[in-house]
């Protein structure tokens, strides 16, 4: 059994935690911002679009990202679908391997026949060679 973590370690990454959800928080609303203007700029004057760009570039040393996708995609999805493909893999693998352990155990079998079969005959020989000394 795992040790419990110290409360004061927890605490520390509980608040580290709600420290970064707060920045993000807070660039997610800047980006929003920003892409507003940006977006009003370009409609008001579409030619100065790649000045407008150059300019983002040059004033702040960022590039200009992409807006997130308005399709919300949560993470237990991701992860059901992924145990979902591991499952048919399994599942699959499982039958490929059941029906070559079926396949191996007729052969064991009719190889353990043939055998017997030929030591049948051999003993047979030898008593028949026994019975004429």
């Amino acid at each position: 059994m795992l040790p419990k973590p110290r409360r004061t370690h927890v605490e520390y990454k509980r608040t580290e935690l709600d420290q970064l959800l707060l920045e993000s928080y807070k660039l997610e609303t800047e980006l929003t911002q920003l892409q507003g203007v940006y977006q009003a700029r370009e409609q008001s004057d579409p030619s100065s679009k790649n000045q407008n760009i150059a300019k983002a570039t040059k004033a702040h040393g960022y590039r200009l990202i992409e807006p997130r996708k308005t399709v919300a995609r949560f993470v237990w999805e991701e992860i059901a679908r992924h145990q979902l493909k591991d499952r048919w893999r399994a599942q699959t693998t499982n039958i490929e391997l059941r029906d070559k352990l079926q396949t191996e155990y007729k052969l064991e079998r009719q190889m353990v026949a043939l055998l017997n079969r030929s030591m049948r005959a051999k003993l047979a020989d030898i008593r028949v060679l026994d019975d004429r000394r």
